[in-house]
């Protein structure tokens, strides 16, 4: 075993001096035998140190227990029946087998040969050199980002009925309007049927407003919306379709012009996720295209949507990308992190700021 360590390093498995604990290894006809240790005697309070089941593994890394990959270096993957018997171990002894299916059956004594863990069922899987080498990159993607991208397919027809909450709710050929939830409510009282869909327009702040005032009216006004909807349960299987303008950024060279109407959306969210299928959301532009786009929007049955010149857009999480990480501008040693575009994530970058690492001054 003394060049065990440099062969998995030449895989792609570095290895530090504490998790470099096999000692011994042999093989008794089918079976792998190893003994491990922690190169200090202090164990901590784990009732099996992490470093020293790691290095109970690493016999199956001399072959001969399980077919050779060509598809990569073998890792740990999924743990079946798995029981510690004993606590504290420092030196271990070993003992793995080709188990069902492929998998590997682990037995764990310590010095004296007393049981200290078991392993029913081991399975593996390859993992590329290719995938090591990313996962170890310091500037790997960690982050995700949302990106508003194109509906994709053409979606059903829809045929529902829609009404119009709201005076100044959208206009709409042959749709029933009503002027709040009261008129609506007593629409149906008198026998009127319950439609498929209501759209109305996120409430709206008063006329001079502060930006934070208009928030608070804003939130204040749409929870009082949202609680009412669910209050009534002839309207349970309906959508109600919130319609909002500028209240998110749908490309990179966006900004959120509305931030009362931003503060709504996260207020809604958090309704749909107690309340799935309740509540659509609908961004549009100056254009105001929503409505044109009706119904391809209920066809879709996306509970959040933005409409930028006629085009259906959709939230989905991306990578950030490697290109995307924030990384120290090179040669120098001060740096700081600023806004470089718009107001969001996007913009974020490290620049150069040399005040950063000057003197700090005072007495």
């Amino acid at each position: 075993v003394a060049d065990l360590y440099e062969r998995l390093a030449a895989d792609g498995l570095g290895y530090g001096p504490v998790f470099r604990g096999v000692r011994a290894a042999w093989r008794t006809g089918g079976d792998v035998f190893t003994e491990v240790e922690l190169p200090t005697e202090d164990g901590g309070s784990f009732g099996l140190h992490p470093a020293l089941l790691d290095a109970a593994l690493h016999g199956i890394d001399l072959g001969g227990l399980l077919p050779d990959s060509t598809d990569g270096t073998l890792l740990p993957f999924a743990w079946q029946g798995v029981s510690l018997h004993a606590a504290g171990a420092t030196r271990l002894r070993v003992q793995l087998s080709e188990g069902i299916g492929g998998s590997v059956v682990v037995r764990v004594a310590d010095d004296t040969g007393a049981p200290v863990a078991s392993v029913d069922g081991l399975t593996l899987r390859a993992v590329s050199a290719d995938q090591l080498a990313r996962a170890s990159d310091p500037h790997r993607d960690a982050l995700f980002r949302l990106d508003w991208v194109a509906a994709s397919g053409a979606a059903a027809a829809w045929a529902g009925s829609v009404a119009v909450l709201g005076t100044d709710g959208p206009a709409l050929d042959g749709a029933e309007r009503y002027a709040d939830l009261a008129a609506l409510s007593a629409a149906l009282d008198e026998g009127r049927p319950v439609p498929d869909a209501v759209v109305t327009v996120l409430p709206r702040a008063a006329g001079g407003s502060s930006a934070g005032e208009a928030v608070r009216e804003v939130t204040y006004r749409t929870l009082g919306l949202l609680q009412g909807w669910l209050a009534d349960e002839r309207v349970e299987g309906t959508r109600l379709v919130l319609v909002s303008e500028g209240a998110v950024a749908a490309a990179a060279d966006e900004d959120v012009v509305d931030m009362a109407g931003a503060a709504a959306w996260g207020l809604v969210r958090s309704a749909q996720s107690e309340n799935p299928g309740r509540f659509v959301l609908v961004d549009q532009d100056a254009d105001e295209a929503a409505v044109t786009v009706l119904d391809v929007m209920l066809a879709s049955g996306e509970p959040q949507v933005a409409v930028r010149r006629g085009e259906l857009r959709v939230p989905r999480l991306a990578r950030h990308g490697a290109g995307g990480a924030l990384v120290p501008p090179a040669g120098t040693q001060g740096w700081a992190l600023d806004v470089t575009g718009t107001r969001s994530l996007e913009g974020l970058a490290l620049v150069e700021h040399g005040p950063a690492v000057a003197p700090l001054k005072g007495d």
